[in-house]
Order: C-alpha cells, then structure tokens, then sequence
C-alpha cells in the first residue's frame, strides 16, 4: 500500500446534489479541478481521524455519521497513493459551513458534472455515490 493516504468527505444534501470543491490554480494536486473535500493523512492518524480534521479545516463541518463507500489506490501525475472515501447526508442549514480552501464550491446533481472541470475517476466516484444512496434508500 502506497505511503501517501488521503482521506476525502463527499457530502450530499436532501436534493442529492454534492458538495464539490473548485480547487486552486496552484494546488499540488488536481490543480483548478472540480474535487472532494479532504486531504493527507498525518503520522499515527486514522482515516476517519484526519477526516474530522480536514472537514474542519475546510469547511467548518464537524462530521457526524460518514459511511467509507471506497478505498482505492491511485495516481495523480507522479503522485501515487490510497483513497479512503466517505459520504455523509448534510441536513443542516448550508450557511453553517464555510469555504476555508480552493477557489469556489458548489452543490451539483451527477447530471450537472459535465460542465465541470473535473477527472473522470471523480466523476466514476460521483456514480458509484449514487448508486449507493439509491441502494441505501431501498432498504
């Protein structure tokens, strides 16, 4: 398993739209890029411990019941690493949260991402997501 983890929130809204973040023009990874929420795991932290952390930082959520939906390796450039992926239902009110990091941020529906500058494993990540919720609902 790579040495480089990230841990990455997805949060969906009663509406089942995402939260995307539009990265920064200078970040090191995925550069101007529609993405998720979420970062690098530090030394001796957990996946859902550096979740909470990031959640935070970057949008001001404190994360309640998130569900791991994927863990994956990937390769970003000359970055290589593993994914934790987790999704939560936010229920609250939308001006709680705050963009602490990209450039802009956005609520879309899986239908709305081709207009969006994003990788195509985020958007296969984004129909998986949705399937599963669909899933979940059925139960």
């Amino acid at each position: 398993m790579p040495d480089y983890k990230v841990a990455l929130i997805v949060l969906y809204d009663l509406e089942n739209r995402f939260l995307l973040q539009h990265r920064t023009k200078d970040a090191r990874l995925l550069a101007d890029h529609w993405a998720f929420f979420g970062g690098g795991l530090k030394t001796e932290e957990t996946p859902l411990e550096a979740l909470g952390r990031e959640a935070m930082e970057e949008l001001g959520h404190k994360i309640e019941n998130p569900q791991l939906v994927l863990e994956q390796v990937f390769r970003e450039g000359r970055t290589e690493g593993y994914m934790y992926v987790y999704v939560e239902q936010f229920t609250k009110d939308k001006s709680l949260l705050r963009l602490n990091e990209g450039q802009g941020w956005g609520w879309y529906k899986e239908s709305e991402l081709n207009g969006l500058k994003m990788i195509p494993r985020d958007k296969q990540i984004i129909s998986l997501i949705s399937e599963y919720l669909k899933n979940a609902y059925l139960k």
